[in-house]
């Protein structure tokens, strides 16, 4: 155990409420993530407590001593507690699960609950290990900091069937530390496929949006639904396994992470280039917008990586000026910059950038974050006397066309050209 790390999970104030909760007969418990996290050496971000003992109401009067609280759901018992510098903490009560509903299982608050059950409720070893800072003793029941030492992801025990998005968890815990399925969890996540259709999609997204966002090793999540079938859920993975792409689209995966870092990309903008990497080894359009729309992802996301995924370098016309500014005009409302990245990750460890000509001339041209902008606009024709109408679109679209080719390069060209197209009067 690794007792100076579990000691910095102690930040400023939360002494103050672990002995408030004990003064009036709790027993408040670090648990799960943040335990893991300064196991590992990371730091922790959230800060779980798990307060044994104790009714909701004394709970939160104690809590009400350091800062303001409120409840994020007052039949599960969580609290949030956010002290005078800004932090914020999930304080709850053990909650035993009761009865299946929309979003999985409902559950209740059970202060009588030991710590040992409650650990045995969490999905994987290494995240149902507690930590009690007032005897500096780890409460790991289940073997957590052996898997964790071997990067291991095994089932705590029954209660991880309760819920199918355990495997999705697995999938992007696999990810984020290129850790392993124990030959028993494969097993217990195969028999839960059937469950799927039963995850709500926000659920499911969820966890391929932290998948991609915090994935260092995508290939081992994209491992975990291979090896537990999991895979044929998601018909345009399986008919990439069968053309052998499976392998390469984890290892372009895998060549994204570097480029995210080189480049400074987080949020959006990673889910966008990791997406679209995967999706780019999909065979058409129509698989990626139904793959996208599996899992959940927000529309405004899937308009950029739907047309990112189509546009294969390999299709092109030779490189120049008209396909450049023609590819920047398919792309929208994402842009060449980024799809030359999504590019980049296709091409081996050794190779060069092969989109980056492409990428150079768009900057040269201005294309590069967006289609050109046109030259001739509305308030163009309307100063030649012509009224909005039908011919109004066409003489635009026109005339777009003939800037995309080069005939048209500067307003006054617009202008010239809009002067032989008009309409006799």
């Amino acid at each position: 155990m690794n007792e100076a790390n579990l000691r910095q999970l102690l930040i400023p104030g939360l002494e103050e409420v672990l002995n408030s909760i004990r003064e009036v007969g709790g027993r408040p418990l670090l648990v799960g993530g943040c335990v893991r996290d300064a196991l590992m050496g990371r730091v922790a971000n959230d800060i779980d407590l798990e307060v044994f003992g104790l009714e909701s109401e004394f709970l939160k009067a104690a809590l009400g001593r350091h800062g303001r609280v409120w409840a994020v759901g007052v039949s599960f018992g969580v609290l949030k507690l956010r002290l005078a510098s800004g932090t914020e903490l999930d304080v709850s009560i053990p909650r035993r699960e009761s009865l299946r509903g929309e979003r999985g299982w409902l559950a209740r608050p059970d202060p009588a609950m030991t710590p040992r059950e409650a650990c045995s409720r969490r999905d994987f070893t290494l995240n149902a290990m507690a930590y009690d800072p007032h005897t500096a003793e780890l409460l790991d029941f289940f073997g957590g900091q052996t898997d964790l030492a071997q990067g291991i992801l095994r089932h705590t025990g029954p209660a991880f069937g309760e819920d199918p998005l355990r495997v999705l968890r697995g999938m992007q815990f696999a990810a984020r530390w290129n850790f392993r399925l124990h030959p028993a969890t494969v097993e217990v996540c195969a028999a839960l496929k059937g469950q799927y259709p039963t995850l709500p999609k926000d659920r499911v997204w969820g966890e391929w949006h932290k998948f991609v966002l915090k994935g260092e090793t995508p290939s081992a999540g994209l491992h975990v639904l291979a090896e537990t079938g999991w895979l044929s859920l998601y018909e345009p993975l399986e008919r990439l396994s069968a053309r052998g792409g499976w392998a390469w689209a984890g290892a372009a995966m895998d060549r994204a992470v570097p480029i995210y870092r080189r480049e400074g990309l987080a949020g959006e903008e990673r889910i966008i280039q990791g997406l679209a990497t995967l999706c780019y080894n999909f065979e058409d359009e129509g698989e990626t917008g139904g793959f996208l729309s599996s899992l959940g992802c927000p529309q405004h996301l899937a308009r950029l990586i739907i047309p990112l995924a189509r546009e294969r370098l390999e299709a092109l016309l030779p490189l120049g000026p008209v396909a450049v500014r023609r590819l920047a005009q398919r792309l929208a409302p994402a842009s060449i910059q980024t799809w030359e990245r999504v590019v980049e990750t296709q091409a081996g460890p050794a190779e060069p950038r092969p989109g980056l000509e492409w990428l150079e001339l768009a900057r040269f041209l201005g294309c590069d974050r967006g289609p050109v902008r046109p030259l001739l606009l509305g308030r163009d024709l309307q100063e030649a006397g012509l009224k909005p109408g039908p011919q109004f679109r066409q003489l635009l679209d026109a005339s777009l066309e003939a800037q995309l080719d080069g005939f048209i390069a500067t307003p006054e060209e617009a202008k010239a050209w809009l002067a032989r197209h008009l309409p006799p009067q």
